[in-house]
């Protein structure tokens, strides 16, 4: 195989249109939105709002006409994105769903608690919650 040689400007096109972001704008709307996510594989979602929603950020700087309500709609309403964990708090398609099973069945048996051991320790920690008002995971003795 043969090498290939780049400029310097055609390797910055290139890192930049495989990231959405050259040319500047090209997808549209809701429906490019949803290619972006889908081409990426994901995009972190954060529930702080310093300068804007990062989940949003990422969008408004690849897709032409981008408002938030079109997340919004492609999440909870039409479903046809998750917000879940890869690594991070992310937002992916539906139709990776199925790539994260062992990820999620490791996640579930990960430090060796079960949802029982969960459900055990509730009492306590209404009655705690009922006692004292809220809390931190640290005002609650239970040992771990």
């Amino acid at each position: 195989m043969e090498a290939l040689a780049l400029t310097q400007q055609q390797a910055r096109r290139f890192i930049l249109a495989h990231q959405g972001l050259w040319p500047p704008y090209a997808a549209q709307g809701k429906a490019g939105a949803l290619d972006i996510i889908r081409h990426l594989g994901c995009i972190q979602f954060d529930p702080l709002n310093i300068v804007g929603h990062n989940q949003e950020l990422v969008l408004q700087s690849r897709v032409d006409g981008f408002r938030p309500h079109m997340l919004r709609e492609l999440l909870y309403n039409e479903r046809r994105l998750l917000d879940g964990l890869d690594k991070v708090m992310s937002i992916y398609s539906v139709e990776d769903w199925p790539y994260f099973r062992r990820r999620r069945e490791a996640a579930r048996n990960s430090d060796g608690r079960s949802a029982e051991a969960v459900r055990a320790v509730l009492p306590q920690v209404r009655a705690a919650l009922v006692a004292r008002g809220p809390l931190s995971s640290l005002d609650l003795d239970m040992g771990e």
